[in-house]
């Protein structure tokens, strides 16, 4: 029998990849639009907490031993721009990703988001982290965009835990704690958690995520807080986590997407 070339190993590898990924992205939608059929309001669930300055960085270093009944997730989201001119490439800060859409210079310079996830499992002291590639969407406020990614990834992290755990009979977490340094993805949630949305304008949008993973949460009685927390400060190593491999994945020229890494299920 004729041994096959490595060329033509590669491409029926790659074929094969293509055909997984493919896959579970399907099943991926197909998750996510059984929790969307299935939230009775469309309304973000949970607690959301911004404490004075001093006070969340005591937060952020207590959650950072996870305790067992509950689940703790640092979330980070990083914006980065390469500009095709002179393919001279910087990280951007919140303002310059915000402002990305109303500069008619900056709107030809190539974009990519990212957002990161650090959590320890129970019983271990070994941090696990998560990152993928957030789709841009709409134009402008990227930053934002990012960061909502991310807490939306660590609630679809709880629920597949969730899951997995009652179906071993084992315990299940009764609490979920995201911590974030991004105010305005609070503000956002707060808007979520205030309005109920309307079905058609939400479906298969970063909000829709937010509010269905947080309902799913809420009819399993699990209960859900947002907590705010400086951003960078050396004692808070889950934050820091987060913001390090947030921004590697995005300055990466490689992409991973959410629904690669995780399944999320009722």
């Amino acid at each position: 029998m004729k041994r096959k070339s490595e060329k033509q190993i590669a491409r029926e590898t790659a074929k094969h990849i293509s055909m997984v990924k493919k896959s579970r992205k399907k099943a991926s939608i197909q998750n996510e639009t059984a929790l969307f059929a299935a939230a009775s309001i469309l309304r973000f669930h949970g607690e959301l907490v911004i404490q004075p300055r001093e006070v969340a960085i005591i937060k952020g270093v207590d959650m950072s031993h996870c305790d067992e009944g509950q689940m703790v997730f640092f979330t980070d989201g990083a914006v980065h721009i390469r500009k095709n001119q002179d393919d001279i490439v910087h990280q951007a800060s919140p303002k310059q990703a915000q402002c990305q859409s109303r500069h008619h210079p900056l709107r030809r310079n190539k974009v990519k988001l990212a957002a990161a996830i650090a959590y320890k499992v129970a019983k271990s002291s070994e941090w696990t982290v998560r990152a993928f590639t957030v789709p841009k969407g709409g134009r402008g406020r990227y930053y934002l965009a990012a960061e909502l990614a991310g807490i939306a990834g660590a609630l679809g992290i709880a629920i597949s835990s969730i899951n997995d755990s009652r179906k071993r009979d084992s315990i299940t977490p009764q609490k979920v704690v995201i911590l974030t340094d991004c105010q305005d993805a609070i503000g956002k949630l707060q808007k979520l958690r205030e309005h109920t949305s309307n079905r058609k304008s939400q479906d298969g949008t970063l909000a829709c995520k937010l509010i269905t993973r947080s309902q799913h949460l809420h009819d399993l009685g699990v209960l859900l807080e947002v907590h705010w927390i400086p951003g960078h400060h050396p004692a808070i190593s889950g934050n820091i986590r987060a913001d390090t491999e947030a921004r590697r994945t995005a300055k990466s020229d490689m992409n991973i997407y959410e629904w690669e890494l995780l399944q999320v299920e009722i």
